[in-house]
């Protein structure tokens, strides 16, 4: 009797355990949908002001694929995505992916 109980138990964890993975994954791959969906038009020079040249022919390549046929590095527009080559730039390696800073 006891054992029964005891796997009874077991399998209601299994279970329990099994509807979490799903849930984890759908919520995994909207995150995923919605971070490839991202893109911010930039248009105002000022607001790439300091960025390296890679980064604003990256944006610049970006936006033609967009349809903006008249982007260049030097004058815009600019799209950034949330695709590492994309960020990094912008937001330093404060933004990039890998271990936390030890004592934070």
């Amino acid at each position: 009797m006891m054992r029964r109980r005891l796997a009874q138990r077991a399998a209601m964890r299994l279970m329990q355990a099994n509807r979490t993975e799903r849930q984890m994954q759908r919520w995994f791959l909207q995150v995923l949908d919605a971070t490839k969906a991202f893109k911010k038009l930039v248009t105002a020079k000022a607001d790439v002001e300091g960025l390296p040249a890679s980064a604003l022919g990256l944006a610049a390549q970006q936006a033609k694929k967009e349809g903006h046929e008249a982007a260049t590095p030097e004058e815009g527009p600019w799209l950034f995505t949330l695709d590492f080559p994309s960020y990094y730039p912008v937001g330093g390696p404060s933004l990039a992916p890998g271990p936390a800073t030890p004592g934070a």
